[in-house]
């Protein structure tokens, strides 16, 4: 009997899903480093064993969705307000500097300025979340680090969209008026918490937890939020994240629905979007060409310098130590999430071919293992 190779394709990577925990355990790298990994082991680049196709495609897409909604889940807006002007100047130097040297970069390269400038200026939550968790350092540095990622996560997303909307040239007087539905969006959480849905929607669900109603709202609220965001001019993945702020909003940290949704994220979606990504990276196009590795270290270069420079520089105004200013600047070069999410966005609609889509996947995993390292490091000499 002739096996499908849709289900083919989706039992490999079930089973590299089972397996990449162990490896990351095994290895000690992160984990969503083992996942690209895999994927670009099964992918094109050596055992081709992956065929893309519809179904992969959209598991692909939710999870890259899910990634953002849970990015947004993870948000404190009340913890940001607390001193606000160091968080705030911390925030934009890890976001003009970047964007600035991305901007020249992309012009020289040959590559969309503006969408070179967004890559360069991300950060990933993702990883400096559980970063700060091992950081044993005075509370004021581990404060400033999330706070201004939060922003610079939240900035760049934005960017993102501006960036794929002047690509598509369709950034005109119409676009001004969606910026003001997504403004409009993004004080949804406010008001979700201002008058207490989350405990109307708990009232509503009842006590039975077989129907799960709670978890039912959250996932008709990613879906409903994206398809606004993409109906007003811009990406799903705004609307996702907004609904991940609006769920942090009327949920509390550590409850049984946060759990069950980060288990839903990731036990299956976003480890689906990751091996995919590592699928679609062409490792043999890039190592071929001396050039493309040049490129590649060129690209790398300037994006932890962009990252170091203007983030050490302006956190030694506020009170951290030579070491903790650089420190910061190297863990804030992790990008993994966004980046991933605007390569992904950048090739399907063509703002990038595959060798600069495989240069910026392997930017971004080089970004997570050298980046926050030397900042662990310099943190220990401290």
């Amino acid at each position: 009997m002739e096996v499908s190779s849709t289900i083919l394709s989706l039992a490999i990577i079930l089973f590299a899903i089972l397996l990449a925990p162990v490896f990351s355990y095994k290895v000690g790298v992160p984990l969503v480093v083992v996942e690209i990994a895999i994927g670009i082991i099964l992918g094109k680049s050596f055992l081709n064993m992956i065929t893309p196709n519809p179904w992969l495609d959209f598991f692909s897409y939710f999870g890259l969705i899910y990634l953002l909604f849970l990015a947004g889940l993870e948000v404190e807006f009340g913890e940001i307000r607390k001193r606000f002007t160091p968080v705030f100047s911390i925030a934009l130097a890890s976001l003009l500097i970047p964007f600035t040297l991305g901007l020249f970069l992309g012009e020289y390269l040959g590559v969309n300025p503006f969408f070179m400038g967004t890559i360069f200026s991300t950060t990933s939550l993702g990883v400096v979340l559980p970063l700060t968790r091992e950081l044993k350092q005075r509370e004021e540095f581990v404060f400033l680090l999330l706070r201004s990622t939060v922003i610079v996560d939240i900035v760049s997303m934005f960017l993102l969209t501006v960036s794929v909307e002047v690509f598509l040239k369709t950034l005109n007087y119409l676009f001004i008026f969606s910026v003001f539905y997504v403004v409009a969006l993004f004080m949804l959480p406010f008001f979700f918490g201002r008058f207490k849905i989350g405990q109307k929607v708990r009232m509503c669900c009842g006590s039975n937890p077989y129907f799960y109603f709670e978890v039912r709202f959250c996932f008709a609220l990613i879906a409903i939020l994206a398809l606004l965001a993409e109906i007003i001019g811009f990406h799903a993945i705004i609307g996702a994240f907004v609904a991940g702020l609006i769920v942090s909003v009327i949920t509390w940290r550590g409850s049984l629905l946060e759990r069950n949704l980060t288990s839903f994220g990731y036990g299956f979606f976003i480890p689906f979007f990751f091996i995919m990504v590592g699928v679609n990276t062409n490792l043999v196009a890039l190592v071929k060409n001396i050039e493309n590795i040049l490129i590649f270290l060129l690209v790398l270069l300037v994006g932890i310098f962009g990252k170091v420079f203007g983030v050490g520089l302006v956190s030694r105004i506020f009170n951290l130590t030579f070491k903790e200013s650089f420190s910061l600047g190297f863990i804030k070069t992790a990008r993994l999430s966004l980046i991933l999410a605007g390569v992904e966005i950048g090739r399907n609609i063509g703002i990038l071919n595959e060798t600069f889509y495989s240069i910026f996947v392997l930017f971004s995993l080089f970004s997570v293992l050298i980046g926050p390292s030397i900042g662990k490091i310099l943190l220990k000499k401290e």
